[in-house]
């Protein structure tokens, strides 16, 4: 192959690398309520039944930290809750954003895959999780 042309290959190749890369800026986009659309796993998709039997939200406190919860929508629009709340941090470790988890129980990381503002693709375990934006019950 000619110098230019693997110059050209190689530029190529890093463009395309570098398409999907989330930049931090970018993660904040993902406040807010959140509910699972479908989840991938070993070529497989799982969708839930009925309506969402729970959202996540996401709440920032800085641009990096912030709390995850567990909600379950109500039919008059509000949300039941607990008390519970999982404190997370956000880390870029080559090239790739994640959430780190942790309680007092356990730690766990979830690599962000994908973000757009009605879109959310998180990985854990193996598993895919692809989420859409939670719009309230209207009445």
């Amino acid at each position: 192959m000619k110098p230019s042309n693997l110059f050209l290959l190689l530029i190529f190749s890093f463009g395309l690398s570098h398409c999907d890369r989330i930049e931090r800026e970018e993660v904040r986009q993902i406040e807010g309520y959140w509910e699972i659309e479908s989840v991938q796993t070993k070529g497989e998709i799982f969708q839930p039944k009925g309506n969402a039997p729970s959202v996540d939200y996401y709440f920032f406190s800085s641009d990096s930290t912030g709390f995850k919860k567990k909600l379950s929508p109500r039919v008059m629009g509000n949300y039941e809750t607990s008390e519970d709340q999982v404190q997370f941090s956000v880390h870029e470790e080559n090239g790739v954003m994640s959430f780190h988890f942790k309680t007092p129980l356990e730690s766990w990381k979830e690599e962000i895959k994908s973000i757009a503002p009605e879109r959310l693709i998180l990985f854990h375990n193996g598993m895919e999780y692809h989420y859409k934006r939670h719009e309230k019950i209207a009445l």
